[in-house]
């Protein structure tokens, strides 16, 4: 079990991969001021811990992942900024709030857990870029879909990606349809360029890795002191600073705010950025054959995604809802029997059956009939 307090790690790994995304080459990021002020604190998203803790505060295993937490917390922060901004379109705003992207606190909150399973993390933790290059990739699945540290007892357990459901890849891939997210290290092997950590600042929170010492947890308001030596074994959010006085950053350990000491060795920094996608790209078609006969009642199963798939396709059910086949699924299903002429003599939508089927079938087919 890592100890922060010794510098034990927990979870991050440095390295710097030759075709990473670094600032004044080609990644695809247009500078921009967003925050004037470089203070990210005014949109800070919920707090969460890393390990697994009981309601006493006894705490257990550590998942590890802490480069997939603080890499969340800059992208949960952003999205919060472009809501407020009123730069999020409606039709991006109603995908978000019909997927759950929104946690009870009323912030937005992506699932640690699918993160650090189709990152690459491991036992010993991730790098940086890896994260970046999973959320290109995968996607952002919201955290009411995923698990939590305290479903497990171990990080083993913790990191299960046979526990990620293709209905849970979709729904996070079909984020990437309405937003962008590229990255670009800004720091590499430079520590101390605080005008770099500031320029930076006024676009997007930072992610870093830093040391851990004996009082990474202290909980009297104090800057923490840089650690004996150069050491790197966690990674955090950079939110703000203070010139010459203080380093703010969020961790996912209490106190969740923590202040750093001005000369604090921190010489590797990326920067991802979220954006809007201005033109979602147009959606791919829809290719399934239907061959089984499916009712209302059924347990969530590959036939009934293919089926909610299928409808959303074509336009009767709401994006990004799947489970069993209850009322939403039979209500979608009656809305395309009616559109067919079909009768079910169970009542609207109730049955998937030959009839609605075959009309299915014709309709992803491209026949008018």
């Amino acid at each position: 079990m890592a100890d922060l307090e010794k510098g034990e790690n927990s979870g991050v790994i440095v390295k710097v991969r030759p075709l990473d995304f670094r600032v004044g080459a080609e990644t695809g990021i247009q500078y921009e001021i967003r925050v004037p002020n470089g203070d990210w604190k005014l949109w800070k998203p919920t707090d969460e811990w890393q390990r697994r803790r009981s309601a006493s505060g006894q705490l257990g295993y550590d998942t590890n992942s802490c480069v997939t937490f603080s890499g969340n917390n800059t992208l949960e922060a952003q999205l919060r900024f472009l809501i407020d901004s009123g730069k999020v379109p409606e039709e991006a705003m109603n995908f978000l709030r019909d997927g759950g992207y929104f946690d009870e606190d009323g912030n937005p909150n992506f699932s640690d857990w699918f993160g650090a399973n189709t990152n690459g993390t491991t036992v010993n933790g991730n790098d940086l870029g890896s994260f970046w290059e999973g959320i290109r990739k995968n996607g952002l699945l919201p955290q009411g879909d995923g698990h939590k540290p305290n479903d497990f007892n171990t990080n083993e357990e913790w990191l299960n990606s046979a526990l990620v459901t293709d209905v849970m890849r979709d729904k996070a891939k079909r984020f990437l349809m309405y937003f962008t997210v590229g990255y670009e290290w800004v720091v590499l092997e430079q520590a101390g360029r605080w005008d770099l950590f500031a320029k930076h600042l006024k676009q997007a929170p930072l992610h870093i890795a830093v040391g851990t010492g004996k009082d990474w947890n202290r909980k009297d308001g104090k800057p923490v002191q840089p650690v004996d030596g150069i050491r790197l074994n966690h990674a955090i959010a950079y939110w703000d600073q203070d010139e010459n006085i203080d380093h703010d950053i969020l961790d996912h350990y209490e106190p969740f705010m923590k202040e750093l000491a001005w000369p604090y060795y921190i010489p590797y920094a990326i920067k991802g950025v979220l954006s809007v996608r201005t033109e979602p790209p147009a959606e791919p078609p829809f290719v399934y054959v239907f061959n089984v006969n499916l009712k209302m009642g059924m347990q969530n199963s590959f036939e009934v995604q293919q089926l909610q798939k299928a409808l959303q396709f074509l336009g009767y059910m709401k994006k990004g809802v799947f489970g069993p086949y209850g009322p939403q699924t039979a209500f979608a299903v009656a809305k395309f029997q009616a559109s067919n002429k079909i009768i079910d003599p169970d009542g609207a939508g109730v049955n998937f059956g030959p009839k609605t089927r075959a009309a299915m079938n014709r309709a992803l087919s491209g026949d008018p009939r």
